[in-house]
Order: C-alpha cells, then structure tokens, then sequence
C-alpha cells in the first residue's frame, strides 16, 4: 500500500505516510535551494495520512504567489514535509527523510 516511515536526521521526529501516484518533485523555494543539497527531492504524499510523532514545528513562508506551510523537527531542525494551500491534499516529503517502507 505505499506507506513509508521516514524521521528527522536527529530521531526526534517520526512519520509515516501514503505516497501519491504522482512522480518526485523538487522544490525552488530560498530555503531549499539554499541547504547544502540544492536538489533536495520530495516525493508527494496524501496530507492526510502524515501521522507526526515527536516533537515538531510548523511555520507559514512565502514562495513566489502563495504561502507553503512547512513542518520541521524541533529538536534538529530537518524539513520533513511542506504543503502549498492550493493543492492540500499533497504534502512534499523530502526523501531524505524517509528510512523505508512499512513492513
């Protein structure tokens, strides 16, 4: 069924998720281009089945006409997804996150 599990690089913060159909994207906001991977991939994920445990944080940043919420850990401060209002549905999961599927 195409869940996955992922966490934040520090283990604070884990997830699960369901992935779309759709492809890997990239992302081309500042704070994406800006780490030290530029090309940081996400895969989509239906938003409503990201289940957080663990402490994390949400903040609302600009990107070109619209606003993304983001959600990070906490503690270390990785990325785990983002979701533009307009397509709420899909969260961006960044695949760096991601330690597997759901066995």
């Amino acid at each position: 069924m195409n869940t996955f599990l992922g966490r934040c690089e520090c283990g604070s913060t884990k997830f699960s998720c369901r992935f779309h159909g759709r492809s890997i994207g990239r992302c081309g906001c500042f704070e994406c281009r800006s780490r030290t991977d530029p090309t940081e991939e996400s895969v989509f994920a239906w938003s409503d089945t990201l289940y957080l445990e663990g402490p994390y944080q949400r903040y609302s940043g600009r990107f070109a006409d619209s606003t993304v919420e983001k959600v990070f850990c906490a503690v270390c401060g990785t990325m785990i997804y983002a979701i533009e209002p307009s397509d709420n549905e899909l969260a961006y999961v960044h695949v760096s996150t991601l330690s597997g599927p759901l066995q």
